[in-house]
């Protein structure tokens, strides 16, 4: 009887020592804090910002007058012409982008002085200018292929001159200065694309045409660029570039061109 007593004391301890131990296991869990589910990053914005700031090495060449009274002169300067005689310049391209869409900003300031020559040599002249160049362009990518991408632009172009000339009629031994200041503005349509030779290297183009006697009888433009894509967010650039316009209103002549090579460093922002 005394064993039979034992075995159920030590039964009913058994069965207490596992439900005490269950009861200390379940509150643990219930006191631990739930799993949190995984969760994906937030989307990247579609939004981007990037700036270029460069150098366009470009000479000027073309027709130039100031006035219905104002002689015809032809200039035609070297950069290494443009260099010696440069005050000043500035340049940058600035771009906001959002998904598809952006807005392009070129603006280029020069301030600088260079020699000029008339018909058959009997006008030396100094031509003093100052110019400021503005193409706006809204921009829409037309194609986004992954290894390459393709934007339709149209916007303005927009210019500002300060210009003083003084000349000599070298066999009359006369001489005259004359200024003007002169802005307009023309619509353009352009068409730009880049293509990826590699993780590193790409290919740009950029092209556009515009005035048709809105204010500029023409105005057009073309670069080719090779680049190299230093991280996500810097690139540097190299090529060429070339710019025109025929600008004849009121005895004002602006006939030019300019060309050259260009340098310049892409900083991009998300």
């Amino acid at each position: 009887m005394k064993r039979h007593n034992r075995s159920l004391r030590f039964l009913v301890g058994t069965v207490s020592l596992v439900a005490l131990m269950s009861s200390a296991d379940a509150a643990d869990i219930a006191n631990k804090a739930p799993v949190q589910p995984v969760t994906a990053p937030a989307p990247i914005s579609n939004w981007t910002f990037q700036i270029t700031p460069y150098l366009w090495a470009a000479g000027l060449d073309g027709d130039v007058r100031l006035g219905p009274n104002a002689p015809l002169t032809h200039v035609d300067a070297s950069f290494g012409d443009i260099l010696d005689h440069l005050r000043f310049a500035a340049m940058a391209t600035v771009e906001v982008r959002y998904a598809r869409f952006g807005v392009v900003a070129d603006l280029i300031y020069l301030s600088l002085a260079a020699s000029a020559t008339g018909p058959f040599g009997f006008l030396n002249a100094q031509l003093k200018d100052k110019t400021f160049i503005a193409t706006v362009s809204g921009a829409y990518r037309a194609v986004d292929a992954g290894s390459w991408w393709l934007d339709l632009e149209a916007g303005a172009r927009v210019w500002a001159m300060d210009v003083d000339l003084g000349f000599s009629v070298v066999p009359l031994g006369v001489s005259r200065n004359y200024s003007v200041s002169k802005s307009w503005a023309d619509p353009i349509i352009g068409i730009r694309a880049r293509a990826y030779l590699n993780q590193q290297f790409f290919i740009q183009g950029y092209a556009d045409v515009g005035g048709f006697g809105v204010a500029s009888k023409s105005t057009w433009q073309l670069a080719g660029l090779i680049g190299y894509q230093y991280s996500p967010t810097i690139s540097f650039i190299a090529g060429y570039r070339y710019m025109a316009v025929d600008y004849n209103r009121d005895g004002f002549l602006w006939d030019v061109s300019m060309s050259g090579p260009v340098f310049g460093a892409t900083f991009r922002l998300n």
